[in-house]
């Protein structure tokens, strides 16, 4: 997802939680989602903790977010792509030292996992490639739609990093702005279950004062709904 504020769609993603939810279960959720995100725990990450806490101040704006402490001690990153996690395969890592080694990555990497290469341990870190990227256990994608499939509704093909998928979008999906293909998002590893898609629908040849109105309608529907 792009850098900068996050929606409300992306806020309970993040999270894990429908329109529904009440004031007990965000608290619920946002304490799970600290939990499993602080970097002091195996598979924790600062950037992930990061995005839990602002998700938590978008839905109930009324919270007080403690600070979290900072992790003990950085590891090196090693960036892999979404490419990476879905088909994994061998790829050259460069060394702080210079040196360059071959390294198999598994598939189904998740951000925050640590690996050993060379006897160094180096914390995985996913970066998001032109109009994709991965959050948790989804795979998100932004594609450019016209305006009239968007209000109209019909058939959409997607072009995904395992090939061409065709969906048929609602016009209730172009309000939403956001299509959730369920089973389709990062392959399932050891404790990670399978993922989902999430395709986020952006009008072409929109300028920047139209984007940012659909935006502030797209935010009025999801706090209508809530």
């Amino acid at each position: 997802m792009s850098e900068g504020a996050i929606s409300i769609t992306q806020a309970r993603l993040i999270l894990g939680v429908d329109a529904a939810a009440g004031d007990e279960v965000l608290r619920r959720a946002f304490r799970a989602a600290v939990k499993a995100s602080h970097p002091d725990r195996p598979g924790g990450d600062g950037e992930r903790l990061r995005q839990v806490i602002e998700a938590y101040r978008l839905l109930n704006p009324g919270s007080v977010v403690r600070p979290q402490p900072r992790s003990r001690s950085r590891l090196s990153r090693l960036t892999i792509t979404p490419e990476d996690v879905l088909f994994g395969g061998w790829r050259p890592v460069r060394l702080d030292d210079g040196r360059t080694v071959r390294l198999h990555l598994p598939i189904g990497l998740r951000e925050g996992e640590r690996i050993s290469i060379d006897g160094k341990v180096m914390a995985v870190s996913i970066a998001g490639g032109v109009g994709a990227a991965v959050l948790g256990d989804h795979l998100c994608l932004t594609v450019q739609v016209e305006p009239s499939l968007l209000r109209q509704g019909g058939r959409l093909v997607v072009e995904t990093p395992t090939g061409p998928r065709s969906l048929w979008l609602t016009a209730q999906d172009g309000v939403r702005g956001l299509v959730r293909v369920a089973g389709q998002g990062l392959p399932p590893r050891g404790r990670y279950g399978r993922g989902h898609l999430f395709i986020r629908l952006q009008a072409v040849h929109e300028t920047p004062s139209q984007t940012e109105a659909e935006d502030k309608r797209r935010r009025f529907n999801a706090a209508w709904a809530a």
